[in-house]
């Protein structure tokens, strides 16, 4: 009697086991968003508008990557790093700090010269934490609709090891 107890006390217990549902697993990390800010200041050789809208496009493309232009981020400066901010020119140092005071981690230029009757557009990137250069893309094409048409691939050249969302 007492071992017909035991074994109906125990498949009792596993029964009840059995129609315990189990933990939720734990939550996963949240992902790490990359703060990208797009320097749409008005300095010498800045890239038409156009193109600044086709790279923040194709920048917000890439998973983990969240854009904002310099005209936006400069709410976030107070008055002394936004003056410092409007001589930066393309001095990677000052536009490390500026981006950094704005909450940005990389700042990417675009740049389009025309010599000669072919457009050149230049992509940069540079390091907020370590202020320097630190990929750049550059393709030379006939017209500015052929090197507008050549940002997603600049875009890529920059970031290669980023991935398509």
């Amino acid at each position: 009697m007492t071992r017909l107890v035991v074994v109906v006390a125990a498949i009792a217990a596993a029964r009840a086991l059995a129609q315990t549902p189990a933990p939720p697993p734990p939550p996963l990390p949240a992902a790490r968003v990359t703060e990208v800010i797009l320097d749409d200041r008005a300095v010498k050789d800045q890239g038409p508008p156009a193109f600044l809208a086709k790279t923040a496009e194709e920048i917000g493309k890439l998973r983990g990557m969240r854009v904002t232009r310099f005209s936006d981020a400069r709410k976030r400066l107070g008055p002394k790093a936004d003056q410092a901010l409007a001589g930066c020119g393309d001095d990677a140092g000052c536009l490390a700090t500026a981006a950094r005071a704005a909450g940005g981690d990389i700042v990417v230029t675009v740049r389009l010269t025309k010599r000669e009757g072919a457009s050149f557009v230049a992509l940069t990137r540079v390091n907020a934490l370590r202020p320097q250069i630190t990929d750049d893309s550059g393709t030379l094409s006939g017209s500015d609709a052929d090197a507008l048409a050549l940002i997603p691939e600049a875009v890529t050249e920059l970031f290669p090891d980023a991935e398509s969302r």
